[in-house]
């Protein structure tokens, strides 16, 4: 397929999800059932980057950004998902699935396992059967190069759900946290700016297993920043939950103390 064509294809998606089948239900639908996605994949979020690069109306600048950003989203978690079905109904062909799809099994796919580990945290066998998924899985991909865990990694891995599945497993990170870790992974300052946008639009929140749409307002987000940056500065780690102690090196608090800034200029 030439170049030309597949531009066509490109803005011709873009349109359909962006204007007739705007919600992620519809694009999973779609992304699911069509057969040439996997060819397209790269050209199409290559082309929703250069039509934001080139578009001077800002508004449509955001929505093509962030058009590309939560679709990705949704089709890494179904090739996840997919490939985690492919497991589960053929457990004894772990190997050959892995021989077969090496590259798919990556640190996201591992932390994918693990994250649906702890989602049966009132199903024991369950969250059993799950970790015995994640061990098969590691010792079939030790035959191979580029591991993306090693086997420590793992030991903690099913360590941390031991524990937690002693534990109270419903405590929920806060919402702001969940944000925080989400932008500080956002390199592109525009890519950034959008999502900042899109936490800071009121709107129903939905989680799932691992798309989650999570908002908060400017004011919340810039306390919880300062509270970080704080117990940095003062050395009050004890005094920050489980899950913000994680953010107490320099390189992250500098990102903390840009996105406090931009915060500060564009929202409050």
């Amino acid at each position: 397929m030439d170049d030309g064509k597949m531009i066509r294809i490109c803005n011709k998606l873009i349109g359909v999800f962006m204007v007739d089948k705007p919600t992620s239900t519809d694009w999973r639908r779609l992304l699911t059932f069509s057969k040439e996605w996997n060819n397209i994949r790269p050209h199409f979020y290559t082309r929703c980057q250069d039509k934001a690069d080139s578009e001077s109306d800002p508004g449509m600048k955001h929505k093509l950004l962030r058009l590309a950003r939560k679709l990705k989203e949704v089709d890494e978690d179904i090739q996840r998902n997919e490939l985690l079905g492919a497991i589960r109904k053929s457990p004894s062909e772990v190997g050959e699935i892995v021989a077969r799809r090496r590259k798919d099994f990556t640190k996201e796919f591992f932390v994918h396992l693990h994250t649906v580990a702890e989602s049966y945290y009132g199903n024991p066998t369950g969250q059993n059967d799950m970790a015995s998924i994640l061990l098969k899985c590691q010792r079939a991909r030790d035959k191979f190069h580029s591991l993306c865990f090693s086997f420590f990694q793992v030991k903690d891995v099913l360590y941390h759900l031991y524990k937690t599945s002693r534990g109270n497993l419903q405590r929920l990170m806060p919402t702001e946290i969940r944000i925080l870790k989400y932008l500080l992974r956002i390199e592109d300052p525009e890519e950034r700016m959008s999502a900042l946008k899109d936490a800071f639009t009121p709107g129903e929140e939905l989680q799932g297993m691992d798309v989650d749409c999570l908002c908060t307002t400017p004011e919340q987000l810039h306390t919880w920043i300062g509270t970080v940056i704080d117990a940095y500065k003062f050395s009050r780690e004890g005094t920050l939950i489980r899950e913000a102690r994680d953010m107490m090196n320099p390189k992250v608090i500098q990102k903390l103390e840009e996105l406090k800034k931009t915060i500060q200029d564009n929202f409050m």
